[in-house]
């Protein structure tokens, strides 16, 4: 079983990746649904590129999307689809935790010189100018979380 691997930013300024495997270090739910994959992507550009191809779906731009219909669509694949927004959110709370989010406030190097600090503020101005890094309905939650998971997307 192949491994899904999130890149985390860290306070060090080093490459550090960090490896998760649900198949192996998941919930018994996550471990149901990875043995029962028609297809076991090492990462979640991979399965969002399986998905897109398959379904011409896209996790961050479906955010009004009739989940039922979609399930009916896809199938067992929907349970797919599912893991891999469910990881996109896991990998956006492990982002806001790398990023020291602490009530409401953030901590912004203004004076960054180096390529990595400036990727960091960029995300931390997306997050706190369009999305609120606040207390918020479930609803509005979701929809940032799903942002930064487009965010994350673009990351190196």
């Amino acid at each position: 079983m192949r491994k899904l691997r999130f890149r985390i930013p860290n306070r060090k300024k080093t490459n550090q990746v960090e490896e998760n495997s649900f198949a192996e270090n998941g919930s018994s739910e996550d471990k149901k649904i990875a043995n029962a994959l028609p297809v076991c992507p090492h990462t979640v550009k991979e399965l969002e590129v399986y998905l897109k191809e398959n379904y011409d779906v896209h996790a961050v731009d479906e955010t009004d999307l009739d989940y039922q219909r979609l399930a009916k669509r896809m199938g067992e694949d929907y349970q797919l689809y599912r893991l891999y927004v469910d990881k996109l959110t896991e990998q956006a709370e492990q982002i806001l935790v790398a990023l020291d989010y602490k009530q409401d406030q953030m901590w912004i190097d203004f004076d960054a010189s180096d390529e990595e600090c400036r990727r960091r503020n960029e995300i931390i101005l997306e997050l706190y100018f369009y999305y609120g890094i606040r207390k918020e309905d479930k609803e509005q939650q979701t929809l940032r979380f799903q942002r930064l998971a487009e965010i994350l997307l673009y990351l190196p």
